[in-house]
């Protein structure tokens, strides 16, 4: 519940202009703070038990997080006359056109809901059945060392490509944005499948972490484009229901295959075909009509 849900549609609601790039520093914060978190919880588990770890945790909710949420976080900038992206109140809007559906049981009326739906859907099926079995994958054909730092490639491969991608991303049509890095994935997944030594399996996995975190951005960020901003937060979280659904499919699709097939080369293989899916069908997605309603695919 305190997901990206809410965090995207504050952002939504403050940035119009700069809305790729607040996203992108927004998320690349939720990275950074596990990269930070998790080493220093398994410490504490380990050092201390899990119910001392655990209320550490929640004092540091209490302590840094709520502040911000009380003092700092405002819902929509009209209600203290202001503006997306720090404009003055009378200067020009810049909102771009939006169609005119804010309620779920009127965006499931658009085809772009679907196509959004179906395209993430598949995209982070074969995302987050491949980060599932990485790992596994990784003990089988490298040692444990530089298992690790290709693991900790693909984290420092994700905040980085939200940092680059995110600036671009407001300049750029998103949906094109979205087909490079579907295809970036399933190529990044391909080099993985067939990576001759830990070289290649390091180098595909920062590649393979240069989409991670954009492709998780760029579902709010067109959601953000084809619907309106009152209704971001209802959107938003049915499609978010049906793309987490799909993900978490993803898992034990993989390791179904690779029972079957008896080994990853060919499970990955699949994730890389279905990742390609994933960004024909977002090229097939069109803009906003002239009329505020969204063009259908």
């Amino acid at each position: 519940m305190s997901g990206p849900v809410p965090t995207a549609s504050l952002v939504t609601r403050w940035f119009v202009t700069l809305r790729a790039r607040a996203m992108s520093l927004s998320q690349t914060g939720v990275s950074l703070g596990g990269i930070a978190t998790v080493p220093l919880s398994i410490w504490m588990i380990a050092a201390h038990g899990l119910p001392a770890a655990m209320t550490t945790l929640a004092v540091l909710v209490f302590g840094v997080a709520l502040p911000v949420v009380v003092f700092i976080l405002r819902g929509d900038p009209i209600g203290h006359g202001l503006l997306p992206d720090g404009r003055e109140p009378a200067a020009e809007p810049t909102e771009r056109a939006a169609p005119r559906a804010s309620r779920t049981r009127d965006a499931i009326r658009v085809a772009a809901f679907w196509g959004i739906m179906l395209a993430f859907g598949l995209g982070l099926f074969a995302q987050v059945g491949f980060l599932a079995h990485q790992i596994a994958w990784l003990r089988e054909r490298i040692g444990p060392a530089d298992a690790a730092l290709a693991v900790s490639a693909t984290a420092v491969g994700s905040i980085a490509g939200r940092l680059l991608v995110g600036p671009i991303a407001d300049r750029i049509e998103k949906r094109w944005i979205a087909v490079g890095l579907f295809l970036a994935q399933a190529l990044a997944t391909l080099l993985f499948a067939h990576a001759p030594d830990s070289a290649s399996a390091i180098a595909a996995s920062f590649g393979f972490g240069l989409t991670m975190g954009n492709i998780f951005m760029m579902q709010p960020l067109l959601v953000g484009d084809f619907f309106a901003a009152a209704g971001f937060g209802r959107v938003f979280g049915a499609l978010a229901l049906g793309t987490q659904l799909a993900s978490g499919l993803g898992p034990w699709a993989v390791g179904f295959a690779y029972d079957r097939l008896g080994g990853y080369t060919h499970a990955f293989e699949g994730l890389a075909a279905i990742s390609v899916l994933a960004a024909l069908l977002i090229s097939r997605l069109r803009p906003s009509g002239a009329d505020g309603v969204a063009a259908r695919a």
